[in-house]
């Protein structure tokens, strides 16, 4: 029996003296975490109770729920309970949802179900209500973005129309300036051309009168040369009748003249006034048109009555633009006339 119970009491004398030497080592471990452990604590309850003072919501809900994992029981029970409500009146819906979940842990731990249930419930209709702020948020951003398109958009309609109302203001001016213009240069042309037809009709007058004289000084050379000479008494003669007036020839010269230089002169406008007349119907602005042609009329008329001038009372006709189709063709016609004069 000796030897089988040596071995068996060198293993338990070496048991024994590692129990000696461990045991005090193994205290001291024990013993320097407990104090860690309440360190960590005292630093938890000050940082919650600095948050409480201030205000910080977040960090107060935050301190609560680390210090319910380093305790236990009830005291856990009452840190979160206290995270829950702060998280609650501080709208922390992320946190309080946190803290929730943690209480009803807690609850199901300590054997409370229906605690446990019903806060399970409270964190599905949390959930529901982070959700619709979610949403909310989002349609707030897109509304927030639509308003702001809106705006830049409103911002370039306005601009765009801010710069067509400038070129039409303008153009406008130019327009008047052009009418203008165009209407002190047919006045001055209509004045030439009176002053044309009062020397033409004078020169005409002049001419006829001339010709009268002639006639008349021709008949008194005839009768004087029929006359008998040496008369001792004066015998009843007949009464000299005068050559009958020798036809003149129209004086084609004059004539021909004054159509030169009504073409010269018309020549000299007529260009300005087909390029507003062009610029007038591609705008379609038919009152300029008849204006135009109006102005073209009178030089018409003095040079071929007959060929222009029908063709210019079409046009300017009361009710001549009923008839469009009608009316453009006549209007290619005086533009092809025009075109032929102006060659």
């Amino acid at each position: 029996m000796r030897p089988a119970s040596r071995p068996f009491r060198l293993g338990s004398l070496f048991l024994l003296l590692t129990c000696l030497f461990v045991a005090p080592v193994l205290g001291q471990s024990h013993s320097a975490l407990a104090d860690s452990v309440k360190k960590v604590v005292a630093d938890q309850r000050s940082r919650m109770h600095l948050a409480d003072s201030t205000g910080d919501a977040r960090t107060a809900v935050d301190a609560r729920l680390t210090l319910a994992g380093m305790v236990k029981g009830k005291e856990a029970l009452r840190l979160l309970e206290e995270a829950v409500a702060k998280a609650d009146s501080a709208y922390l819906l992320d946190v309080e949802a946190m803290a929730r979940t943690r209480l009803a842990e807690q609850y199901e731990r300590m054997g409370n179900h229906r605690e446990a249930y019903e806060e399970a419930m409270r964190l599905v209709t949390l959930g529901d209500e982070r959700l619709s702020l979610q949403a909310m948020e989002s349609g707030a951003f897109t509304s927030h973005a639509l308003s702001q398109a809106t705006a830049e958009r409103d911002s370039l309609q306005r601009t765009w129309r801010k710069e067509i109302a400038e070129a039409d203001e303008a153009r406008g001016v130019s327009d008047a300036r052009t009418e203008r213009w165009m209407w002190i240069t047919t006045g001055i042309g209509a004045l030439c051309l009176i002053m044309l037809v009062v020397f033409l009709y004078r020169s005409t007058m002049v001419g006829k009168r001339t010709r009268s004289e002639i006639d008349e000084l021709r008949a008194e050379i005839v009768a004087l040369r029929t006359a008998p000479k040496n008369r001792l008494r004066e015998e009843p003669t007949m009464p000299v009748v005068p050559d009958p007036p020798v036809p003149v020839a129209a004086d084609t010269t004059k004539a021909t003249a004054l159509d030169d230089q009504v073409l010269a002169f018309f020549q000299k406008m007529a260009p300005e006034r087909l390029r507003s007349l062009r610029d007038a119907r591609s705008r379609g602005d038919n009152e300029k048109v008849v204006r135009v042609v109006h102005t073209l009329k009178p030089q018409l008329n003095a040079i071929d009555p007959v060929l222009y001038g029908d063709l210019c009372a079409a046009i300017t006709a009361k009710d001549a633009v009923n008839d469009l189709p009608g009316w453009n063709a006549d209007l290619d016609r005086l533009e092809a006339a025009v075109e032929r004069l102006l060659q």
